[in-house]
C-alpha cells in the first residue's frame, strides 16, 4: 500500500522546487563554512522536526539527468550521494561529494552572487522564483534549499537543534533499510488509520535487470503491527500483479518487513 511513497517521487518534488532557480528572479544565498569538518554525518545535519528523508547513490545519479546539479555547477562525478529532506515549513538537498571549493566559488562568482553572512558564515546571494534560498557548503557537502531549512541545518551540525536519528523511530527503520541504492524514511501523520510511527522504503539493484524492494513500517502497539501484517499478506496477490515476485512478509515486534524483487522496468512504471 506504499508503492506511491517510492522514494524516486519524493526526490524529484524537491528536485522540482529548486531546478533551474538559478536563473530566475528573488533572492538565494550561498554560504560557504570551512571550519566545520569535512566528515560531518549527513544525518547529523537533518533537524529533528524533519518529517523525513531520501537517500540516492551516485549510480542511481549517473543513470538520469540532474539540472538541479547542472545548475550548482557540479559534475555528477564528484558527487557521492544525494540527500533530500523536508518539513512541514521547509526543505533542504544535501549533496555528498569531493568538489573543488575554490572552482566553486569561482563559479559563484561568474553566475554573479554577492557575499553577505550568516552567524559568521559567509553567504552568496542570487536570483531564485522562490524568494529566500540558499545553499551552504559544509565541509564536503553543498547544502540548499529555503533559507529557513539551511540555517536550521547549520544550527543542527553546531548543537543549537537536535538532529533527526535522536527519534528512535527513524534511526531504527534506518539501520533496517540504508545500505542500498535508494531509500527513503518518513513519519507517519499522528492520527492514521494504520496506527504507525514510521515508515521506510529501501531499493537495491542486484544487476541491471532485478531490483530488491523493501518496505517497514512500524506500528504504535502490538496489535496494530498484526493487524499490518494481516494486511501485508493480503496485499501479497495485488503485489504480484504490480510485477514483484519472491515476495515474503513477516512481522518482527511493532515492525512488519516486506521483501520482493521486482525487473528494473516494471518498477519504473510504477513510478
Amino acid at each position: 500500500m506504499y508503492k506511491k511513497l517510492f522514494l524516486p517521487i519524493i526526490c524529484l518534488l524537491v528536485f522540482g522546487i529548486f531546478c533551474g532557480c538559478f536563473e530566475k528572479s528573488g533572492n538565494a544565498e550561498i554560504a560557504v563554512n570551512t571550519e566545520i569538518p569535512r566528515n560531518v554525518d549527513v544525518f547529523d545535519m537533518i533537524p529533528d522536526n524533519y518529517i523525513g528523508f531520501a537517500y540516492v547513490n551516485k549510480n542511481i545519479l549517473k543513470e538520469e539527468e540532474n539540472p538541479f546539479l547542472k545548475n550548482l555547477g557540479v559534475d555528477v562525478e564528484d558527487t557521492n550521494y544525494i540527500i533530500s529532506a523536508y518539513s512541514e515549513s521547509s526543505a533542504i538537498i544535501i549533496v555528498d561529494g569531493n568538489f573543488n571549493l575554490k572552482n566553486f566559488k569561482e563559479f559563484l562568482n561568474e553566475k554573479g552572487y554577492e557575499k553577505d553572512s550568516y552567524k559568521g558564515v559567509e553567504i552568496y546571494k542570487t536570483k531564485s522564483p522562490l524568494g529566500k534560498s540558499s545553499v551552504a557548503v559544509i565541509g564536503n557537502k553543498i547544502v540548499f534549499g529555503l533559507n529557513e531549512g539551511v540555517e536550521n541545518c547549520i544550527d543542527t551540525i553546531v548543537g543549537n537543534k537536535k538532529s533527526i536519528l535522536n527519534m528512535k523511530d527513524i534511526a531504527e527503520i534506518k539501520d533496517m533499510v540504508s545500505g542500498g541504492d535508494m531509500y527513503s524514511i518518513a513519519r507517519a501523520n499522528k492520527e492514521n488509520k494504520y496506527n504507525a510511527t514510521c515508515f521506510g522504503v529501501g531499493i537495491k539493484y542486484l544487476d541491471n535487470n532485478t531490483v530488491y524492494y523493501k518496505i517497514i513500517t512500524k506500528y504504535k502497539n502490538e496489535n496494530s503491527a498484526k493487524i499490518g501484517y494481516e494486511n501485508a499478506l493480503k496485499n501479497i496477490e495485488i503485489e504480484k500483479e504490480d510485477g514483484f515476485y519472491d515476495i515474503n512478509a513477516k512481522r518482527d515486534g511493532l515492525f512488519v518487513i516486506m521483501e520482493s524483487k521486482i525487473n528494473k522496468d516494471n518498477l519504473t512504471k510504477l513510478t
